[in-house]
């Protein structure tokens, strides 16, 4: 028997919306820096082994003066970093500026009269020009969420100390604006084989060989012993790891309707060229029994995504239920499962 797997992924974006972020004394000579008004990243994959990191090329203009200067920038927060919402589930995230991490040294106790201690931005004495590898927006990897659209919005308020605050050296004005950030999370399913015949010390073992296209390269499942050949109780099962953000089911389909054909035989076996067995689904604590009614075999119970990177194992098993094997035809009998994952609703 030749099982096969398809799979498929969808995975969803970033953007990071800002404002103007800095101004400058009145009557006195400072650079006024801008981010662009939304920063967009590339998809974010819960499952991807690396973090998302996104650059943001930050703009300045200073065109009364043209004098060098540093701006120094925190973020005014009360409480933990900063995360994403939506639901009542969160992502983390890091907003890098100058080479510093903004969310880790947010805090509410900063004071407007003091000099902020946050990213430092060097301007160059030009009127007006643009500042690349300044701002880093991070996603780190391995954060499984629901699909949705989360959101961080922290508004800019001078006397409260919130929001993005800014100060250029020798200055003491402190501006405060507006920090809005908003992610697209998009289910995400894949399925791939890790192993054959994991239960048995015999047989082929291809543990550790994902396949997350095609089952049939990896795993053949031999239901006899090429010496005594197909005895009923015969089983064999593979691993299958399942990786998702949203509930799901996996369907079977069978090429053959369910049964054991004879190899070389026509589209009509007769009842002595086939061979009946039993296809189950163990994982998540319930055990799901594929019924072929023809090709379509059905789909298992609904299995909840596991809150890890690693995703979900699942152990699909096969079983010899035919009784008269004794009656049947001398010869290789196999049938081409194949399972596809899609969500549960």
């Amino acid at each position: 028997m030749t099982p096969q797997i398809r799979s498929f992924m969808i995975v969803g974006g970033l953007c990071f919306v800002g404002g103007q972020a800095f101004g400058q004394d009145s009557g006195v000579c400072a650079p006024t820096l801008e981010f662009p008004s939304v920063i967009h990243t590339r998809p974010y994959d819960p499952f991807a082994s690396t973090p998302l990191i996104e650059d943001v090329i930050v703009s300045y203009r200073d065109g009364q003066c043209a004098t060098p200067a540093v701006v120094n920038t925190t973020i005014g927060w009360a409480g933990a970093s900063p995360k994403l919402a939506y639901n009542n589930n969160f992502l983390r995230f890091a907003l890098l500026l100058g080479g510093n991490d903004l969310t880790s040294l947010s805090t509410s106790q900063t004071r407007l009269t003091e000099p902020l201690s946050g990213g430092a931005i060097a301007v160059p004495q030009q009127a007006y020009g643009t500042l690349s590898l300044q701002t880093r927006l991070v996603l780190p990897e391995g954060q499984i969420v629901p699909p949705g659209y989360y959101r961080f919005f922290l508004p800019g308020v001078e006397t409260s100390n919130s929001g993005l605050l800014t100060q250029t050296a020798e200055q003491t004005s402190i501006r405060a604006t507006d920090l809005s950030i908003a992610t697209q999370v998009l289910a995400v399913m894949n399925i791939g084989v890790t192993g054959c015949d994991l239960s048995t010390s015999s047989g082929r073992n291809d543990e550790g060989a994902l396949a997350p296209q095609t089952l049939a390269s990896a795993c053949t499942l031999n239901l006899g012993d090429p010496g005594v050949g197909m005895r009923e109780g015969n089983s064999k099962r593979a691993r299958i790891n399942a990786r998702a953000n949203v509930p799901f089911k996996l369907a079977m389909t069978s090429q053959n309707g369910g049964f054991l054909s004879l190899a070389g035989q026509s589209a009509s076996p007769k009842p002595t060229e086939i061979v009946a067995y039993s296809a189950t689904l163990d994982g998540d604590g319930v055990t799901s029994v594929f019924s072929c009614g023809g090709v379509i075999c059905g789909s298992s119970d609904t299995i909840q995504p596991s809150l890890s990177p690693l995703g979900s194992d699942l152990y699909f098993s096969v079983r010899v239920t035919d009784s008269n094997l004794s009656q049947k035809r001398a010869g290789t009998y196999a049938d081409t499962i194949t399972l596809t994952i899609q969500p549960a609703s």
